[in-house]
C-alpha cells in the first residue's frame, strides 16, 4: 500500500507544470470589430477649483460701449422693432402669396411676391392692429384647401387678436394669467 501511494504521489506531482504553458504558434491579428454600444453615464466628477477673475471689461472700445448703451436707451424708450414674421397666401389661380412682418407696435409690413416663383421688391404698410406697443408674436393657422385661413397676433400682456384677411382686426380675447 505505500508502494502505491508514493507511486500515486510521484505521477501527480510530476504532471504539474513548473512554468506557464507556451501559447504556440500565433496566427495573422484579425480585423477590428464593430464598435460597441455607449455604456450608462458615470457619475459627475468633483467640482474643480475656481478659475481666475476676469478682466474688468475696460478691454471694449469707448465707441462700441457707447453704441450699445445708445440702442439700449432706444430700445427702452419704447422704439418700434420687428418681432415676428409669418408668411401668407390668398387664393388659388393665380394664388397670392408673400411675407408679413409685425412690429412691437402692432404695425404689419408686407412683402408681396410678384408671382409664386418670384420674391416681391418692396414692403409697405398695410394696417395696424391694435394700440398696444407690446405685440410679440404672430400666427396663422393652416391654409390647406377647404380651410378657412385665420391670423392671430398677441401682445405680451395677454390680448389675442384674429383677422381672416390681415387688414381687419378684432379683439377675441384677454389672457388672465394667474400668479
Amino acid at each position: 500500500m505505500k508502494k502505491y501511494f508514493i507511486f500515486i504521489t510521484i505521477i501527480c506531482f510530476s504532471c504539474i507544470p513548473n512554468k506557464p504553458p507556451s501559447p504556440g504558434l500565433q496566427g495573422p491579428q484579425g480585423e477590428m470589430g464593430a464598435k460597441g454600444e455607449i455604456g450608462p453615464r458615470g457619475e459627475p466628477g468633483p467640482r474643480g477649483p475656481q478659475g481666475l477673475p476676469g478682466t474688468d471689461g475696460k478691454g471694449i472700445p469707448e465707441d462700441i460701449l457707447n453704441s450699445i448703451n445708445r440702442l439700449l436707451k432706444d430700445n427702452n424708450n419704447n422704439s418700434e422693432i420687428l418681432v415676428d414674421i409669418l408668411s401668407y397666401s390668398f387664393g388659388f389661380a393665380p394664388k397670392i402669396t408673400g411675407f408679413c412682418f409685425l412690429t412691437n407696435h402692432g404695425r404689419i409690413y408686407k412683402l408681396e411676391n410678384k408671382n409664386i416663383k418670384t420674391l416681391g421688391d418692396s414692403v409697405e404698410l398695410i394696417c395696424k392692429i391694435g394700440n398696444y406697443k407690446d405685440f410679440i408674436a404672430f400666427s396663422r393657422n393652416s391654409n390647406e384647401e377647404n380651410i378657412e385661413q385665420y391670423f392671430t397676433a398677441i401682445t405680451k400682456s395677454g390680448i389675442i387678436y384674429s383677422s381672416n384677411d390681415l387688414t381687419n382686426w378684432e379683439k377675441i380675447f384677454k389672457v388672465n394669467f394667474t400668479k
